[in-house]
């Protein structure tokens, strides 16, 4: 409805303005309408909230969402702002004011040569396209420039030499990333089977190493340079021979004395190396034994896995002894697939952003709920609430279930 005038005539008492019933009405809608479109409520004027999505709106509060301020027209979940208000969820009743303009940002020059300092502001970059160098932030002078690209490593060499121990001076680019005392290898572009490498000293574009690893022989040209790793520890050597059979629960093992055999006991335990030296570790503290107590010092824990929700929900609890499934309408749990006796499972219900979902339960068969004398536990409806829901897998006369065990509810 438009905006109403109450006609007051041409002067007083002339007779040709609104009756004053007529007058009055005009007033009351007009009122009306402004209520209406502000949400008023019983308490004063509804409270001015940010809109967020997968909230509950009811009708006549107030959000504040981009350039506007809007009423909720109808009761929704919201989603995205656009879908809704082209539903005619919302309806604007106030424009927010724009923000002055912000200050102009900083600018990068460019040009062939050094900058002068009669040229851009403070904050500004300048790049140097003829020497590929960098300058700024500027701050009344321009400070030094940097040459890019930044160092790297790896690099090139084409200069002769024979593979083998010793130092090898190579001729490389400069601006390399080499840090005197750094491992490099260097290989034959050619045949990457060939290669030497070392700790390197570098210096402007002359890289030496001193070679103490080598692969293959020959004279190359073709270098690539890379870094290398530290070399790892060496093996042990020795002989290993072992005897003609074997007990039952018998390993037999290198000793490293002269091709001589060790044999673990029957029922003694595994065998572990330290530094070179086999023994016997100890169950419960070197390794987890199924008929032994185990410490831990770090928690252990099952991975939540995500149940795909679907009409129906499928379960299979070899990989998920805890799960957790979010329901986007009324759903049916089938049987769970993979159950072992004696296992708990833990499975979370949630709600999604709308609620009220419901949950129905497979109770016959094989891996099916068995809810007992309790009965089927009512879960909380409210939209992104969720319930923790306990089972232990038990065989009954044959046929093995989920055995319900508890519920937690309401979390949010």
């Amino acid at each position: 409805m438009s905006m109403q005038t109450v006609d007051i005539g041409q002067a007083a008492n002339d007779g040709s303005g609104d009756w004053l019933r007529d007058a009055f009405n005009k007033i009351n809608q007009n009122f009306s309408e402004v209520y209406a479109s502000l949400a008023f409520t019983a308490g004063g004027l509804a409270k001015l909230l940010v809109w967020q999505t997968l909230q509950i709106y009811e009708v006549g509060q107030l959000v504040s969402h981009g350039d506007g301020i809007w009423r909720c027209t109808v009761r929704h979940g919201s989603g995205s702002f656009d879908d809704d208000l082209a539903a005619g969820k919302w309806m604007r009743v106030a424009t927010l004011p724009q923000g002055l303009p912000g200050i102009d940002g900083n600018t990068i020059l460019y040009d062939s040569g050094p900058p002068n300092d009669d040229i851009g502001k403070n904050g500004d970059l300048y790049f140097d396209v003829t020497a590929i160098t960098i300058y700024g932030p500027k701050s009344v002078t321009w400070p030094s420039g940097m040459r890019l690209p930044a160092p790297s490593y790896g690099g090139t060499s084409a200069t002769s030499l024979a593979i083998g121990t010793g130092s090898r001076v190579f001729a490389t680019q400069e601006h390399l990333a080499y840090q005197n005392g750094a491992r490099v290898r260097a290989t034959s572009q050619s045949d990457p089977t060939k290669w030497m490498e070392g700790v390197a000293a570098y210096a402007g574009v002359t890289l030496t190493l001193d070679v103490d690893k080598v692969n293959g022989a020959g004279t190359f040209a073709d270098w690539n340079l890379n870094l290398a790793g530290e070399p790892g520890k060496d093996g042990l050597n020795g002989q290993m021979s072992g005897p003609i059979a074997s007990d039952d629960g018998e390993i037999v093992l290198f000793s490293g004395t002269d091709g001589a055999t060790v044999k673990r006991a029957a029922g003694s335990g595994m065998v572990q190396v330290s530094d070179g030296v086999f023994g016997l570790a100890t169950p419960g503290s070197d390794f987890v034994k199924p008929d032994t107590p185990s410490a831990f010092s770090k928690q252990q824990s099952y991975t939540l896995e995500a149940l795909t929700d679907g009409t129906t929900i499928n379960w299979d609890v070899s990989g998920a002894q805890k799960a957790k499934v979010t329901l986007g309408g009324n759903r049916t749990m089938n049987a769970v697939t993979n159950a072992v006796e004696g296992t708990t499972y833990l499975l979370w219900v949630i709600q999604d952003g709308t609620g009220s979902r419901t949950l129905s339960w497979t109770t016959t068969g094989s891996g099916s709920f068995d809810f007992g004398a309790d009965g089927v536990p009512v879960l909380t409806t409210a939209a992104n609430k969720a319930d923790q829901l306990a089972f232990e897998a038990l065989s009954i006369g044959g046929v093995l279930k989920l055995r319900y065990a508890g519920i937690r509810r309401g979390y949010s």
